[in-house]
């Protein structure tokens, strides 16, 4: 929605997703434009409706879709960084955190990677209904010392995955697509220590060097470990 854009169509219904929006925005400290919560309210109302047919997010209710996935990208939002990052999102499901992060910081780019093509599906449509520019949604499936030769051609600052495997995989999936000093970034519940307790010396071995980060979800409460990967030896 640049200069002479008509701002999105929000129906009523959004309009429940709106409130919730600015409530998580406000408990966050997050500061964002009107446009940016337009986005966010036009995202989770299509959310809503698509997940009515096909299993985007267990999430039934509006309210709960942003207490909990607003919520959760706001959590690792700081570690991003801000400026024209390049960003792999890996398993992005229904964009999250990948396309919310995207809303949330216009001048990073991304692209977001998932198997299931009916989920790539509504990522492609979202994207073109909320008229974002510099992101793409990729059907690949990632596996660990298999690299996909484009997302490796295009060498990313972050790679960054949400609940989708362990720590040891997703650093082996990571590593062929990180730029030199990027970052991996993961999303854990509070297990995520377990993980780094179990695969720190072997992942250390393999020229990896990790920090966490401890964060709350804004209303929901829930706790948050953010696993930060760099490779020090590539």
């Amino acid at each position: 929605m640049s200069r002479g854009t008509p701002p999105l169509k929000i129906s009523p219904s959004g309009q429940k997703s709106f409130e919730a929006i600015k409530r998580v925005l406000r408990a966050s400290g997050t500061s964002v434009s009107q446009e940016v919560c337009q986005r966010l309210t036009k995202y989770f109302e299509e959310l809503a409706v698509w997940n009515q047919r096909m299993d985007l997010t267990g999430f039934k209710d509006l309210e709960s879709m942003v207490i909990h996935h607003l919520g959760d990208t706001l959590t690792v939002l700081p570690s991003i960084g801000g400026g024209d990052i390049r960003l792999l999102d890996v398993g992005s499901g229904a964009g999250v955190p990948g396309l919310l992060l995207k809303v949330l910081s216009p001048p990073l780019s991304a692209t977001l990677v998932d198997s299931r093509r009916r989920r790539v599906s509504f990522l492609r449509y979202v994207i073109g209904v909320l008229g974002l520019r510099g992101i793409e949604a990729i059907h690949a499936t990632l596996k660990p010392l298999v690299p996909v030769a484009p997302l490796v051609k295009a060498s990313y600052d972050v790679v960054i995955s949400r609940a989708v495997s362990d720590l040891l995989t997703m650093a082996r999936i990571a590593r062929p697509y990180l730029a030199p000093q990027g970052r991996l970034i993961l999303m854990k519940g509070p297990k995520g220590l377990m993980e780094l307790d179990e695969f720190a010396n072997i992942l250390g071995k393999e020229g990896w060097r990790f920090e966490y980060v401890e964060k709350t979800v804004p209303l929901s409460g829930a706790r948050r470990i953010i696993i930060i990967g760099v490779v020090e030896s590539h």
